[in-house]
């Protein structure tokens, strides 16, 4: 519904801007499309377009995590909330890409307790991760006045085992993840609130808010967060349009 009333609020800068000729789609419509779009040829484009805007210098490290999306959880269908896996550049902080899961588990339910490179049983398990090399547990105490507490996170890596130091950083740098994008998309998007649920309409919005979120984090004149951005964008036409287009553009509108 809001996205319909978005576009009849500005409905003739839209019809301008996009030679609409049959006006703004309605609430229906929109629905309709994005069930119906296919989510793997979707994500594949967002994958091809993100790969043109991305500047990956030498060195850049990739991390790969994934968030369940809360809001496509439909118990009155039987339909189990989905889960998006994301690629993100951690140095340009832009989303490369996002794979739709049929469960968080990567399905391995046995990792060894120790940093190692003895993983050839995990290769024969997967053999399409051809550039596995370790598999690394960081360990994280929290204190807090007088309570302690620990928690252990595992990775899959693509790096020897051997330098722990590198190692760490990069698990650091992953952990941007958590905070630059899952939170964001949590607190700046209100991901978690999101009610689509038909067809294949939840994969297809995430998508939506991983295009969002690069066109605003790629736009660097407005000294302001994402949520200040995206308000921004709504309230001033031309602001939008040079997010969209990554460049200062004016509309001329018909007398």
């Amino acid at each position: 519904m809001s996205i319909e009333l978005f576009g009849e609020s500005g409905e003739a800068w839209f019809t301008e801007a996009l030679k609409l000729e049959n006006g703004i789609p309605s609430h229906d419509t929109f629905g309709n499309v994005f069930a119906a779009i296919d989510t793997g040829q979707f994500s594949e484009c967002f994958s091809r377009w993100a790969a043109d805007i991305a500047e990956l210098g030498e060195g850049e490290m990739i991390a790969i995590d994934g968030k369940c999306l809360r809001g496509s959880l439909d118990k009155a269908s039987g339909k189990a909330a989905i889960h998006m896996v994301s690629a993100r550049a951690t140095q340009n902080r832009l989303v490369l890409g996002q794979q739709k899961a049929g469960d968080k588990s990567n399905g391995i339910t046995a990792i060894p307790k120790l940093a190692s490179a003895e993983i050839d049983w995990l290769k024969e398990r997967h053999p399409q991760w051809a550039d596995l090399k370790s598999i690394v547990a960081v360990t994280a105490r929290r204190e807090e006045r007088d309570k302690t507490t620990q928690e252990t996170r595992y990775f899959i890596s693509s790096m020897d085992a051997c330098d722990p130091k590198r190692l760490g950083q990069i698990v650091r740098a992953h952990w941007g993840i958590e905070n630059n994008l899952h939170w964001v998309l949590g607190h700046a998007f209100d991901e978690d609130a999101q009610r689509a649920r038909a067809g294949h309409s939840a994969a297809n919005m995430a998508v939506i808010r991983h295009i969002a979120l690069n066109l605003v984090k790629s736009e660097k004149t407005a000294k302001v967060g994402v949520k200040n951005k995206r308000l921004k964008a709504g309230w001033d036409e031309d602001y939008l349009l040079k997010v969209v287009a990554g460049k200062p553009v004016k509309i001329k509108r018909k007398t």
